[in-house]
């Protein structure tokens, strides 16, 4: 059994970002949202209810599904195949809508890998 100071010496694993997602021509596709100015967004959940809610209420239909990630994950997938997005949608609200309000909690594509990369991850 570990002590409480190596306990607290111990990194602490980043929490997970859960995203929606689907396998497509045997790749993985995440959720885009278009905005108006032209831009993709990427909608990103602090909790799987929230993303749960988001995809219950989209209508999206059966091939999409939560998919948990964590930061190295996270950034390959913005580096690889979600080179279009442009910003990310933090626990947007599933109204469409709701989520062109949501572009004032939004955040550019560059600062969050920031955030994802000084996030503590072991």
């Amino acid at each position: 059994m570990k002590s409480i100071s190596e306990r607290q010496r111990a990194p602490r694993r980043a929490p997970p970002q859960y995203v929606i997602a689907r396998r497509s021509k045997g790749s993985l596709e995440l959720l885009r949202i278009p905005l108006r100015a032209g831009e993709k967004a990427l909608p990103i959940f602090s909790f799987e209810e929230l993303a749960q809610g988001f995809l219950k209420h989209r209508s999206l239909g059966p091939e999409w599904h939560i998919r948990k990630s964590y930061n190295g994950e996270m950034i390959s997938l913005l580096l690889g195949p979600c080179t279009d997005v442009e910003r990310i949608l933090p626990n947007p609200l599933p109204d469409p809508l709701a989520v062109q309000g949501a572009l004032l909690n939004s955040m550019d594509r560059e600062r969050f890998m920031d955030f994802l990369l000084t996030a503590r991850e072991s």
